[in-house]
C-alpha cells in the first residue's frame, strides 16, 4: 500500500516537473492517498480474459474522467471489448502516451488466501488479480493524469492515457485493433511507457528496474495424429504418446545461452545488491553462462533472471481423449516460447520442427510478435 502511494508520487512529481509545474500544494498527497482506494475498486471489476469484458473497465475510467472534466473517447472492437483514451492537450513536442491494459488472467479463488477480486489490503500490500499485471500502473497513469489536469499549467505536448483489451490473449481486440482502426489516437505521438520492468528489495534497499527491450512471444499449438482405438489394446504408437516424445525431446532440449546488451547492462547494474556468490558472476554475465552449472543455480535461484539469457519454452495446455478407456485420434499441446529480441522466429521454428522429428506432429504459430526495444537515451 505504502509502495503505490511512493509510485503515485515519484512519478507525478517527474511529470509535474517536466511541465514547469512546482509539486508543492498542488494536492498530490490527497491524490497519492486516494490511488489505494482506486485501485482496490479497480480490482474489483471484472476483466478477466477469456472473456475479457473490459467495458466494465471504460465504464469505470469514463466515470473519473467525466468527474474531472478531461475529455475522452471509447471504442468497442467488439461487444464487451473496450479501449479508452483520454487527452490532455499541449504543445508540440512528440505527444507521450501512458499505456496500460485493463484485462487480466483468469484466477482461481480456492488457490488464493483472499478473494482475488476483492481488493484486499493485508500487511501492507495490495491483493487482487490485476494488483500487478497491470492495474496498479493503470492507476498511476490515472492520477498523474489528473494531477497534471488539475495543475492547470500548459504543457510543451499531449499527454494521453490509453487503456486497452485482451492484452493477456495477444491483443487482437485491443491495441492490436486500435492501431489498425484508431490511427488517429497515436498521432503526433513520440513516447510511449507501460508495463515491464519492476521493483525489488534487496538487504532492505529499494530497487526500480525499467524494461527497454522485450522477448518476442511465439506461441505454439503442437497437434499429433494417429490411430484410435480402446484403451484395453494399445498399438504401438498413439497421438498422446507422439506428443509425449515430441514434448520431453523439447523439455530435455537445451537451448544456448545468449546475452544481448540491455540484458548485460542490467545484470551489471544490479550485480552489487546480489550476495557473493554471485557478485561476480552478474558482473562477468557473458562469461559466467558458459558454466552449464551455473545456468542450471541460476535458474533454481531466480528463474526470472535466467529467462533473460537463452529463448525459452513453456508447456502450458494439454489436450487428449475425453474418456480413460479411449486412445484418441488426436493430441494437442500448446507452448509458450520466448525469444531474444535478436532471434529470428523462423530460425527458432524451423530448429522446433527439427527438435520434434515426427511427420505425424504439425506446429501451427498461434502468435508471433515482432522484436521490441526502444532506445535509452531520451
Amino acid at each position: 500500500m505504502t509502495r503505490i502511494r511512493a509510485f503515485i508520487l515519484v512519478f507525478t512529481v517527474l511529470m509535474l516537473t517536466a511541465a514547469g509545474v512546482s509539486a508543492a500544494g498542488r494536492g498530490i498527497t490527497a491524490l497519492q492517498d486516494q490511488s489505494v482506494s482506486r485501485l482496490q475498486d479497480y480490482i474489483r471489476v471484472d476483466t478477466v480474459n477469456p472473456p475479457g469484458n473490459e467495458s466494465r473497465a471504460v465504464d469505470f475510467f469514463a466515470s473519473v474522467f467525466k468527474r474531472e472534466g478531461i475529455p475522452y473517447e471509447t471504442a468497442e472492437s467488439a461487444p464487451g471489448r473496450g479501449n479508452i483514451r483520454a487527452v490532455l492537450k499541449g504543445g508540440d513536442k512528440p505527444a507521450l502516451i501512458l499505456l496500460s491494459h485493463m484485462d487480466v488472467v483468469p484466477a482461481n479463488k480456492a488457490d488464493w488466501d483472499v478473494d482475488p477480486f476483492a481488493g484486499v489490503i493485508k500487511d501492507g500490500y495490495i491483493y487482487g488479480r490485476g494488483a500487478l499485471d497491470m492495474k496498479s500502473i493503470g492507476i498511476v497513469f490515472l492520477q498523474s493524469l489528473i494531477a497534471l489536469h488539475r495543475a492547470g499549467k500548459p504543457l510543451d505536448r499531449d499527454v494521453i492515457f490509453m487503456g486497452t483489451a485482451d492484452e493477456e490473449a495477444g491483443g487482437e481486440y485491443g491495441a492490436g485493433w486500435v492501431v489498425k482502426n484508431r490511427t488517429e489516437w497515436f498521432t503526433g505521438a513520440g513516447m510511449l511507457l507501460t508495463e515491464g520492468g519492476g521493483g525489488s528489495i534487496y538487504d532492505k534497499n529499494q530497487v526500480f528496474s525499467i524494461e527497454v527491450a522485450q522477448k518476442i512471444p511465439l506461441w505454439l499449438r503442437l497437434t499429433a495424429v494417429d490411430k484410435p482405438g480402446h484403451g484395453a489394446s494399445p498399438r504401438v504408437t498413439s497421438a498422446p504418446g507422439r506428443l509425449i516424445a515430441a514434448l520431453t525431446r523439447l523439455q530435455n532440449h537445451p537451448f544456448p545461452t545468449h546475452i544481448v546488451p540491455s540484458v548485460d547492462a542490467y545484470f551489471k547494474g544490479i550485480a552489487g545488491l546480489q550476495g557473493s556468490e554471485w557478485r561476480d558472476a552478474y558482473t562477468n554475465i557473458s562469461v559466467a553462462i558458459k558454466d552449464p552449472e551455473f545456468v542450471l543455480r541460476l535458474q533454481l535461484h531466480n528463474h526470472g533472471h535466467h529467462a533473460l539469457i537463452r529463448n525459452t519454452c513453456s508447456i502450458t495446455r494439454l489436450n487428449g481423449s475425453d474418456k480413460i478407456n479411449v486412445v484418441p485420434q488426436e493430441a494437442s499441446a500448446e507452448i509458450d516460447c520466448r525469444l531474444l529480441p535478436d532471434q529470428d522466429p523462423g530460425e527458432f521454428l524451423a530448429l522446433i520442427n527439427t527438435l520434434i522429428n515426427d511427420p505425424g506432429i504439425k506446429v501451427d504459430v498461434l502468435l508471433s510478435f515482432s522484436a521490441a526495444a526502444s532506445q535509452t537515451g531520451t
